[in-house]
Protein backbone atom coordinates (compact mmCIF):
# COMPACT_ATOMS: atom_id res chain seq x y z
CA UNK A 1 0.00 0.00 0.00
CA UNK A 2 2.79 2.45 0.92
CA UNK A 3 4.51 2.21 -2.48
CA UNK A 4 1.11 2.55 -4.13
CA UNK A 5 0.48 5.81 -2.23
CA UNK A 6 3.83 7.20 -3.39
CA UNK A 7 3.12 6.24 -7.01
CA UNK A 8 -0.34 7.81 -6.88
CA UNK A 9 1.05 11.08 -5.48
CA UNK A 10 3.76 11.31 -8.14
CA UNK A 11 1.40 10.40 -10.98
CA UNK A 12 -1.24 12.87 -9.81
CA UNK A 13 1.18 15.80 -9.60
CA UNK A 14 2.94 15.14 -12.89
CA UNK A 15 -0.34 14.60 -14.72
CA UNK A 16 -1.91 17.88 -13.65
CA UNK A 17 1.23 20.02 -13.82
CA UNK A 18 1.76 18.78 -17.35
CA UNK A 19 -1.82 19.73 -18.22
CA UNK A 20 -0.82 23.38 -17.69
CA UNK A 21 -4.21 24.45 -16.31
CA UNK A 22 -4.59 28.27 -16.22
CA UNK A 23 -4.57 30.25 -13.01
CA UNK A 24 -8.05 31.28 -11.92
CA UNK A 25 -8.51 34.95 -11.10
CA UNK A 26 -11.64 36.24 -9.38
CA UNK A 27 -13.23 39.15 -11.26
CA UNK A 28 -16.35 40.68 -9.80
CA UNK A 29 -17.64 37.34 -8.59
CA UNK A 30 -16.81 35.56 -11.88
CA UNK A 31 -13.79 33.50 -12.84
CA UNK A 32 -11.58 33.80 -15.87
CA UNK A 33 -8.44 32.01 -16.98
CA UNK A 34 -5.15 33.86 -16.78
CA UNK A 35 -1.45 33.41 -16.44
CA UNK A 36 0.15 34.38 -13.10
CA UNK A 37 1.70 37.45 -14.72
CA UNK A 38 -1.74 38.66 -15.80
CA UNK A 39 -3.31 38.08 -12.42
CA UNK A 40 -2.51 41.56 -11.16
CA UNK A 41 -0.31 42.89 -8.42
CA UNK A 42 -2.98 43.36 -5.73
CA UNK A 43 -2.31 41.54 -2.48
CA UNK A 44 -5.70 39.85 -2.43
CA UNK A 45 -6.85 37.04 -4.68
CA UNK A 46 -10.08 36.69 -2.75
CA UNK A 47 -13.66 36.47 -3.88
CA UNK A 48 -15.16 39.95 -4.27
CA UNK A 49 -17.48 41.04 -1.49
CA UNK A 50 -18.63 44.37 -2.87
CA UNK A 51 -15.34 46.23 -3.10
CA UNK A 52 -14.51 46.43 -6.81
CA UNK A 53 -13.22 48.79 -9.42
CA UNK A 54 -15.47 49.98 -12.25
CA UNK A 55 -14.32 47.01 -14.33
CA UNK A 56 -15.40 44.54 -11.65
CA UNK A 57 -11.89 43.56 -10.59
CA UNK A 58 -11.50 43.22 -6.78
CA UNK A 59 -9.72 46.18 -5.23
CA UNK A 60 -6.86 45.59 -2.88
CA UNK A 61 -8.10 46.89 0.45
CA UNK A 62 -4.98 49.01 0.82
CA UNK A 63 -5.57 51.17 -2.26
CA UNK A 64 -8.11 53.16 -0.29
CA UNK A 65 -5.24 54.88 1.52
CA UNK A 66 -4.55 57.03 -1.51
CA UNK A 67 -8.15 58.26 -1.73
CA UNK A 68 -8.87 59.43 1.82
CA UNK A 69 -7.52 61.92 4.32
CA UNK A 70 -4.91 60.63 6.72
CA UNK A 71 -6.25 59.09 9.88
CA UNK A 72 -4.84 57.51 13.04
CA UNK A 73 -2.22 54.94 12.00
CA UNK A 74 -3.28 51.30 12.20
CA UNK A 75 -7.01 51.99 12.30
CA UNK A 76 -9.45 50.60 9.76
CA UNK A 77 -10.49 52.74 6.79
CA UNK A 78 -14.22 52.66 6.30
CA UNK A 79 -14.35 53.42 2.56
CA UNK A 80 -13.56 49.86 1.45
CA UNK A 81 -15.63 46.89 2.55
CA UNK A 82 -13.63 43.91 3.85
CA UNK A 83 -12.62 41.46 1.12
CA UNK A 84 -13.81 38.03 2.20
CA UNK A 85 -11.92 34.93 1.09
CA UNK A 86 -14.48 32.17 1.64
CA UNK A 87 -13.17 28.64 1.27
CA UNK A 88 -16.70 27.27 0.69
CA UNK A 89 -16.49 24.75 3.49
CA UNK A 90 -16.39 24.36 7.27
CA UNK A 91 -12.62 24.65 7.50
CA UNK A 92 -11.48 28.26 7.19
CA UNK A 93 -11.82 31.72 5.67
CA UNK A 94 -10.07 35.07 5.81
CA UNK A 95 -10.84 38.76 5.66
CA UNK A 96 -8.69 41.66 4.43
CA UNK A 97 -9.15 45.13 5.94
CA UNK A 98 -7.61 48.44 4.81
CA UNK A 99 -5.71 50.46 7.43
CA UNK A 100 -4.41 54.03 7.61
CA UNK A 101 -0.66 54.21 7.18
CA UNK A 102 1.29 50.99 6.85
CA UNK A 103 2.17 48.06 9.07
CA UNK A 104 5.51 49.70 9.91
CA UNK A 105 3.60 52.51 11.66
CA UNK A 106 2.12 50.07 14.18
CA UNK A 107 3.92 50.14 17.50
CA UNK A 108 2.52 46.76 18.58
CA UNK A 109 1.48 44.72 15.51
CA UNK A 110 0.20 41.75 17.53
CA UNK A 111 -2.14 43.91 19.58
CA UNK A 112 -3.30 45.81 16.49
CA UNK A 113 -4.16 42.57 14.72
CA UNK A 114 -6.27 41.24 17.56
CA UNK A 115 -8.00 44.56 18.13
CA UNK A 116 -8.96 45.04 14.46
CA UNK A 117 -10.07 41.51 13.59
CA UNK A 118 -13.62 40.54 14.63
CA UNK A 119 -13.85 37.50 16.90
CA UNK A 120 -15.70 35.50 14.25
CA UNK A 121 -16.54 35.65 10.56
CA UNK A 122 -19.77 34.66 8.80
CA UNK A 123 -18.78 32.94 5.56
CA UNK A 124 -20.31 30.36 3.25
CA UNK A 125 -19.17 27.56 5.53
CA UNK A 126 -20.87 29.10 8.58
CA UNK A 127 -19.59 31.22 11.46
CA UNK A 128 -15.90 30.58 12.07
CA UNK A 129 -13.74 31.69 15.03
CA UNK A 130 -10.73 34.00 14.76
CA UNK A 131 -7.49 32.01 14.33
CA UNK A 132 -4.67 34.47 13.72
CA UNK A 133 -3.75 37.54 11.68
CA UNK A 134 -0.91 39.34 9.97
CA UNK A 135 -0.16 42.96 9.05
CA UNK A 136 1.23 43.62 5.60
CA UNK A 137 1.64 46.97 3.89
CA UNK A 138 -1.67 48.83 4.17
CA UNK A 139 -3.77 45.83 5.11
CA UNK A 140 -4.53 43.53 7.99
CA UNK A 141 -5.36 39.92 7.15
CA UNK A 142 -7.66 38.12 9.58
CA UNK A 143 -7.74 34.32 9.37
CA UNK A 144 -10.65 32.25 10.68
CA UNK A 145 -11.18 28.57 11.35
CA UNK A 146 -9.13 25.79 12.91
CA UNK A 147 -5.92 26.56 11.01
CA UNK A 148 -4.72 28.00 7.73
CA UNK A 149 -6.38 25.71 5.21
CA UNK A 150 -4.08 25.64 2.27
CA UNK A 151 -0.97 24.96 4.36
CA UNK A 152 -1.30 21.27 5.08
CA UNK A 153 0.35 19.22 7.78
CA UNK A 154 -0.37 16.81 10.64
CA UNK A 155 -1.98 19.12 13.19
CA UNK A 156 -1.80 17.70 16.73
CA UNK A 157 -4.81 17.49 18.98
CA UNK A 158 -4.73 20.49 21.32
CA UNK A 159 -3.02 22.85 18.86
CA UNK A 160 -3.86 26.33 20.11
CA UNK A 161 -4.47 29.42 18.04
CA UNK A 162 -1.11 30.89 17.12
CA UNK A 163 -0.22 34.42 18.11
CA UNK A 164 -0.44 37.03 15.34
CA UNK A 165 2.71 37.54 13.34
CA UNK A 166 3.99 39.98 10.76
CA UNK A 167 4.80 39.38 7.11
CA UNK A 168 5.45 41.95 4.37
CA UNK A 169 3.62 40.07 1.60
CA UNK A 170 1.72 36.91 0.64
CA UNK A 171 4.86 34.78 0.23
CA UNK A 172 6.06 35.61 3.72
CA UNK A 173 2.63 34.93 5.22
CA UNK A 174 2.40 31.55 3.55
CA UNK A 175 5.89 30.50 4.60
CA UNK A 176 5.26 31.64 8.18
CA UNK A 177 2.06 29.59 8.34
CA UNK A 178 3.85 26.62 6.81
CA UNK A 179 6.72 26.86 9.32
CA UNK A 180 4.22 27.09 12.18
CA UNK A 181 2.47 23.90 11.10
CA UNK A 182 5.72 22.06 10.34
CA UNK A 183 6.75 22.75 13.94
CA UNK A 184 3.32 21.67 15.20
CA UNK A 185 3.75 18.35 13.38
CA UNK A 186 6.68 17.45 15.66
CA UNK A 187 4.55 16.85 18.79
CA UNK A 188 1.88 15.25 16.59
CA UNK A 189 4.27 12.52 15.48
CA UNK A 190 5.86 12.20 18.91
CA UNK A 191 2.41 11.61 20.40
CA UNK A 192 1.56 9.13 17.66
CA UNK A 193 4.75 7.17 18.46
CA UNK A 194 3.85 7.03 22.18
CA UNK A 195 0.30 5.92 21.44
CA UNK A 196 1.45 3.25 19.01
CA UNK A 197 3.80 1.93 21.68
CA UNK A 198 1.00 1.93 24.27
CA UNK A 199 -1.12 -0.23 21.97
CA UNK A 200 1.83 -2.53 21.15
CA UNK A 201 1.98 -1.57 17.49
CA UNK A 202 4.75 -3.01 15.33
CA UNK A 203 8.15 -1.53 16.09
CA UNK A 204 8.52 -0.43 12.46
CA UNK A 205 5.54 1.92 12.81
CA UNK A 206 6.82 3.42 16.07
CA UNK A 207 10.27 3.99 14.57
CA UNK A 208 8.75 5.55 11.48
CA UNK A 209 6.69 7.97 13.62
CA UNK A 210 9.80 9.04 15.57
CA UNK A 211 11.71 9.49 12.32
CA UNK A 212 8.86 11.64 11.01
CA UNK A 213 9.09 13.83 14.14
CA UNK A 214 12.79 14.36 13.41
CA UNK A 215 11.97 15.15 9.79
CA UNK A 216 9.44 17.77 10.85
CA UNK A 217 11.96 19.36 13.22
CA UNK A 218 14.28 19.80 10.26
CA UNK A 219 11.43 21.03 8.03
CA UNK A 220 10.47 23.64 10.62
CA UNK A 221 14.04 24.97 10.70
CA UNK A 222 14.31 25.09 6.92
CA UNK A 223 10.94 26.76 6.33
CA UNK A 224 11.50 29.18 9.21
CA UNK A 225 14.68 30.34 7.49
CA UNK A 226 12.74 30.75 4.24
CA UNK A 227 10.04 32.74 6.04
CA UNK A 228 12.58 34.98 7.76
CA UNK A 229 14.34 35.46 4.42
CA UNK A 230 10.96 36.72 3.15
CA UNK A 231 10.69 39.13 6.10
CA UNK A 232 8.11 37.16 8.08
CA UNK A 233 7.88 36.41 11.78
CA UNK A 234 7.23 32.76 12.72
CA UNK A 235 5.37 31.95 15.92
CA UNK A 236 6.05 28.81 17.93
CA UNK A 237 3.09 26.42 18.13
CA UNK A 238 1.41 25.83 21.46
CA UNK A 239 -0.06 22.39 22.05
CA UNK A 240 -2.09 21.36 25.08
CA UNK A 241 -1.37 17.97 26.58
CA UNK A 242 -4.16 15.46 26.13
CA UNK A 243 -5.35 12.30 27.83
CA UNK A 244 -4.69 8.86 26.33
CA UNK A 245 -7.05 8.09 23.47
CA UNK A 246 -8.87 5.06 22.18
CA UNK A 247 -7.70 3.32 19.02
CA UNK A 248 -10.75 4.69 17.22
CA UNK A 249 -9.89 8.28 18.19
CA UNK A 250 -6.32 7.80 16.99
CA UNK A 251 -7.60 6.25 13.76
CA UNK A 252 -9.95 9.18 13.07
CA UNK A 253 -7.22 11.77 13.63
CA UNK A 254 -4.83 9.74 11.46
CA UNK A 255 -7.46 9.51 8.71
CA UNK A 256 -7.99 13.29 8.69
CA UNK A 257 -4.50 14.61 9.39
CA UNK A 258 -2.47 11.83 7.79
CA UNK A 259 -4.39 10.03 5.06
CA UNK A 260 -6.02 13.23 3.75
CA UNK A 261 -4.08 16.36 4.74
CA UNK A 262 -0.55 14.90 4.71
CA UNK A 263 -1.17 13.01 1.50
CA UNK A 264 -2.32 16.19 -0.22
CA UNK A 265 0.49 18.12 1.46
CA UNK A 266 2.98 15.67 -0.02
CA UNK A 267 1.49 16.24 -3.47
CA UNK A 268 1.77 20.03 -3.04
CA UNK A 269 5.38 19.67 -1.89
CA UNK A 270 6.20 17.61 -5.00
CA UNK A 271 4.59 20.30 -7.16
CA UNK A 272 6.62 23.01 -5.41
CA UNK A 273 9.85 21.07 -5.90
CA UNK A 274 9.17 21.21 -9.64
CA UNK A 275 7.44 24.55 -10.19
CA UNK A 276 8.84 27.10 -7.71
CA UNK A 277 10.69 29.87 -9.54
CA UNK A 278 12.77 30.62 -6.43
CA UNK A 279 15.68 28.13 -6.64
CA UNK A 280 16.20 28.16 -2.86
CA UNK A 281 12.57 27.19 -2.29
CA UNK A 282 12.72 24.59 -5.05
CA UNK A 283 15.79 22.94 -3.50
CA UNK A 284 14.28 22.95 -0.01
CA UNK A 285 11.03 21.45 -1.25
CA UNK A 286 12.81 18.56 -3.00
CA UNK A 287 13.92 17.15 0.38
CA UNK A 288 10.67 18.07 2.10
CA UNK A 289 8.62 16.42 -0.67
CA UNK A 290 10.52 13.14 -0.21
CA UNK A 291 9.93 13.19 3.54
CA UNK A 292 6.27 14.21 3.29
CA UNK A 293 5.58 11.42 0.81
CA UNK A 294 7.06 8.97 3.31
CA UNK A 295 4.86 10.49 6.05
CA UNK A 296 1.80 9.99 3.86
CA UNK A 297 2.80 6.36 3.36
CA UNK A 298 3.14 6.01 7.15
CA UNK A 299 -0.37 7.39 7.66
CA UNK A 300 -1.85 4.71 5.42
CA UNK A 301 0.23 2.00 7.13
CA UNK A 302 -1.03 3.16 10.53
CA UNK A 303 -4.58 3.23 9.19
CA UNK A 304 -4.33 -0.35 7.98
CA UNK A 305 -2.89 -1.57 11.31
CA UNK A 306 -5.39 0.25 13.55
CA UNK A 307 -8.50 -0.35 11.48
CA UNK A 308 -7.73 -4.07 11.49
CA UNK A 309 -8.25 -3.93 15.25
CA UNK A 310 -11.56 -2.02 15.21
CA UNK A 311 -15.02 -3.46 14.91
CA UNK A 312 -17.17 -2.80 11.85
CA UNK A 313 -19.07 0.16 13.33
CA UNK A 314 -15.85 1.92 14.37
CA UNK A 315 -14.29 1.32 10.95
CA UNK A 316 -17.36 2.89 9.33
CA UNK A 317 -16.98 5.98 11.52
CA UNK A 318 -13.32 6.28 10.55
CA UNK A 319 -14.22 5.95 6.87
CA UNK A 320 -16.88 8.64 7.15
CA UNK A 321 -14.42 10.99 8.89
CA UNK A 322 -11.87 10.47 6.11
CA UNK A 323 -14.43 11.15 3.41
CA UNK A 324 -15.70 14.29 5.14
CA UNK A 325 -12.14 15.56 5.45
CA UNK A 326 -11.55 14.81 1.77
CA UNK A 327 -14.64 16.76 0.70
CA UNK A 328 -13.64 19.71 2.88
CA UNK A 329 -10.12 19.72 1.43
CA UNK A 330 -11.32 19.61 -2.17
CA UNK A 331 -13.55 22.59 -1.39
CA UNK A 332 -10.87 24.50 0.51
CA UNK A 333 -8.35 24.43 -2.34
CA UNK A 334 -10.89 25.80 -4.83
CA UNK A 335 -10.17 29.39 -3.81
CA UNK A 336 -7.89 31.53 -5.96
CA UNK A 337 -4.21 31.49 -5.03
CA UNK A 338 -2.19 34.69 -4.93
CA UNK A 339 -0.05 34.77 -8.11
CA UNK A 340 3.17 35.32 -6.16
CA UNK A 341 2.59 32.00 -4.35
CA UNK A 342 2.10 30.23 -7.67
CA UNK A 343 5.14 31.86 -9.22
CA UNK A 344 7.71 31.99 -6.42
CA UNK A 345 6.69 29.04 -4.22
CA UNK A 346 5.22 26.75 -6.87
CA UNK A 347 1.87 26.43 -5.07
CA UNK A 348 -0.58 24.85 -7.54
CA UNK A 349 -3.20 27.35 -8.77
CA UNK A 350 -6.79 26.61 -7.81
CA UNK A 351 -7.74 24.68 -10.93
CA UNK A 352 -4.69 22.41 -10.65
CA UNK A 353 -5.12 21.96 -6.88
CA UNK A 354 -8.77 20.95 -7.27
CA UNK A 355 -7.85 18.49 -10.02
CA UNK A 356 -5.09 17.00 -7.87
CA UNK A 357 -7.34 16.72 -4.81
CA UNK A 358 -10.18 15.23 -6.85
CA UNK A 359 -7.78 12.65 -8.32
CA UNK A 360 -6.56 11.68 -4.86
CA UNK A 361 -10.18 11.46 -3.72
CA UNK A 362 -10.93 8.99 -6.49
CA UNK A 363 -7.72 6.99 -6.03
CA UNK A 364 -7.39 6.95 -2.24
CA UNK A 365 -9.79 8.85 -0.04
CA UNK A 366 -13.05 7.57 -1.46
CA UNK A 367 -12.03 3.91 -1.09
Amino acid sequence: MSRRVSRIIQRTVLLHLAAGAPVLVACGGQTRGSSPEDAGAGESSATDSGSTTDTGTPRDAGVCNDAVDAGPPCTVIACVAPIINDFNGPACASSQLAIYGTATDCADPATVCESLCPGSLDAGGGTQPFYDCTLSGRSVYCNYGAAPCYVTGRRPRGLQRCAPGHAPHAVGRHLAQMAHLEAASVPAFARLARELEAYDAPRSLRRAALRAARDETRHARVVTRLAQRAGATVRRPRVRDGKPRSLEAIAIENAIEGCVRETFGAAVAVAQSISASDPVVRAAMRRIATDETRHAELAWQVARWIEGRLDGAARDRVTRARRRAARALVQSVSTSVHPSLVRELGIPPAQVAVAMASDLDTSLWGN
